[in-house]
């Protein structure tokens, strides 16, 4: 029971380890879009992934909660390639810089 239990904890501080890695990466990679959206007087900024797993996915929508909390007004959406075989993600944020 023990192993078990033990093995069941490195697995989980693996998985966080790996998604703190992906939310620290993409939340600079966006945070920087945004900044260089809005010098350029852009309202809008959008993001995209080329593969679409899960954790990826889960970790765009976290940001997109917190940047919602914000005032920034996202949508995180997955597509399909048109033969279907390859997923991708888009993290879309508009804001209103007018108030």
């Amino acid at each position: 029971m023990f192993t078990a239990t033990q093995a069941r904890n490195i697995a989980n501080e693996k998985y966080n380890h790996e998604y703190y890695k992906n939310y620290r990466w993409y939340t600079s990679q966006i945070m920087r879009g945004i900044t260089r959206a809005a010098k350029r007087g852009y309202t809008s900024f959008s993001y995209s992934l080329a593969d679409a797993r899960k954790m990826h996915m889960t970790v765009l929508r976290q940001i997109a909660g917190e940047l919602n909390q914000y005032g920034y007004m996202t949508n995180v959406m997955v597509s399909a390639s048109e033969d279907g075989k390859h997923k991708y993600g888009t993290l879309d944020v508009t804001w209103d810089v007018q108030g």
